[in-house]
């Protein structure tokens, strides 16, 4: 019994850590651009600021609805 929660355990934390890899979303912020060349307006944990997007959407089209 112990073995195989064990060998659970030890899957979830795999599992986990391939995620955990990929670093966090930022997606692009459709806004005015006052950010310094090279660099766009994004949101990473609702909070805007200057960087370069991961994702190829913007946050508010990930959380829309489909078919809106």
């Amino acid at each position: 019994m112990r073995k195989i929660v064990g060998i659970a355990v030890s899957g979830l934390f795999l599992s986990a850590g391939a995620a955990l890899a990929e670093g966090p979303r930022v997606y692009a912020y459709p806004g005015e651009n006052f950010c310094p060349t090279g660099l766009q307006p994004v949101t990473i944990s609702g909070v805007i600021s200057c960087g370069t997007p991961n994702q190829k959407v913007s946050y508010s089209a990930m959380k829309a609805t489909p078919g809106s």
